[in-house]
């Protein structure tokens, strides 16, 4: 066994944190969708860097139809390996604004009115409602949205994905639970459905 060298674990930690800054500054920062205030209070929705580039959030819907819709055909033997695609950031944007008050509500059931001055972590919940003007409608009949809510109202997209039946986000609590846990998450995030 090696013995524990303090020398050594603040070395590290400090390649850590010059490592994070590096990241942080390397362009994957979340960017603003949204912004407005409503009942007199600041209103802003963020997109972290996993939806708007890793999910090619900052795309139309045709060109991640396509994306999608192409690497199925690339993969029909082997359908685990398409491509996870997200929900573009406008689609999202129009759910938002349309939705806020039952967001808002559902968040407050949750978890209580936000903070206005500490961020409080894993207020998490996935939002899942039929997507009504779907014009492919092979599978992407579903909108799964995975929102934080971080200092006053304050919201980030975290994840996002089209689906066939709402149940894409859905992971190792089975077909019929009411949470997910994401792949990162220790904690289970609360589905929501709206109608």
């Amino acid at each position: 066994m090696v013995p524990f060298c303090f020398f050594l674990y603040l070395l590290y930690m400090k390649l850590l944190n010059t490592i994070k800054q590096i990241l942080l500054e390397s362009g994957r920062k979340p960017i603003l969708l949204f912004a407005d205030v409503i009942d007199d209070k600041r209103v802003r929705l963020f997109a972290s860097y996993h939806q708007w580039e890793e999910r090619y959030g900052q795309f139309d819907f045709d060109k991640i139809a396509d994306f999608y819709l192409e690497d199925k055909d690339r993969n029909i033997k082997k359908p685990e390996y398409v491509i996870r695609v997200g929900i573009p950031n406008d689609i999202i944007v129009d759910f938002f604004d349309d939705n806020y008050e039952k967001i808002k509500q559902h968040f407050y059931e949750l978890y209580g009115p936000p903070s206005n001055d500490k961020f409080i972590p894993n207020q998490k919940i996935i939002f899942v409602k039929q997507f009504t003007d779907n014009p492919r409608e092979e599978d992407f009949d579903y909108l799964e949205i995975g929102l934080a809510r971080e200092i006053g109202e304050t919201y980030f997209i975290f994840t996002s994905a089209f689906s066939k039946d709402g149940k894409m986000l859905r992971k190792f609590k089975g077909p019929d639970s009411p949470k997910i846990m994401m792949e990162s998450e220790i904690e289970p995030i609360p589905i929501i459905y709206l109608y």
